[in-house]
């Protein structure tokens, strides 16, 4: 049985396959635009949820750090061209070396900010279907609070998977595709063992 731990990782290779599979072909300028245009968006609607009466244990707890990483990721997708550069000169390396670093503390978070924010819609989702079926009133400053949240969290992850660039990725089979062929091979045959005969001192008297 996998740990939580190993779930998670198997999750974050997933997606980020999904991600490589939709981004391959794009330039690395393409790429800083769209994260960019994630981030402005996530900042649009997080700004937006400020400025209404928001629940504020959440959006203090999950909102505001994921607010901070924005900025970051904006700084990241702003010069991404030229950090994949490759360069010799020193200030560069250095800037690039910071780039880096911020990279592996970045692609440690991104699978939770994903589920974080898949949560986070989930339950939206969830009083819609409520309201629309059921007559459910929503609570508006809840609603608008998760909904904020979501978007946050799914930006960020988004923007953090374009930007890591894995061409192993592409080599490997989907989740789905080796689940079916591990549900459609047919099971192995046994083959015959045989059993040695023994005697007893009854057969031999």
């Amino acid at each position: 049985m996998k740990s939580p731990t190993q779930v998670v990782k198997a999750i974050d290779g997933e997606v980020h396959r999904w991600h490589m599979h939709r981004t391959r072909d794009w330039s690395k300028y393409k790429i800083a635009r769209v994260g960019l245009s994630l981030d402005v968006l996530a900042y649009a609607i997080y700004a937006r949820g400020c400025l209404n009466d928001v629940q504020v244990a959440p959006f203090s707890i999950i909102g505001l750090p994921t607010a901070m990483l924005l900025s970051q990721d904006f700084t990241q997708n702003l010069f991404y061209p030229i950090y994949e550069k490759n360069t010799t000169d020193t200030t560069r390396a250095l800037s690039n070396r910071h780039y880096q670093n911020w990279k592996i503390m970045f692609n440690m978070i991104r699978p939770y900010s994903l589920l974080v924010g898949t949560a986070c819609t989930g339950k939206c989702v969830v009083d819609l279907v409520n309201l629309v079926a059921n007559q459910e009133a929503i609570d508006a400053k809840e609603f608008i609070t998760y909904v904020s949240l979501a978007a946050e969290t799914l930006a960020l992850s988004s923007s953090i998977y374009i930007k890591d660039k894995d061409p192993k990725l592409l080599e490997r089979e989907n989740v789905l595709k080796r689940a079916y062929n591990w549900l459609t091979c047919p099971p192995p045959q046994l083959a015959p063992v045989q059993v040695p005969e023994y005697s007893t001192l009854v057969d031999k008297l």
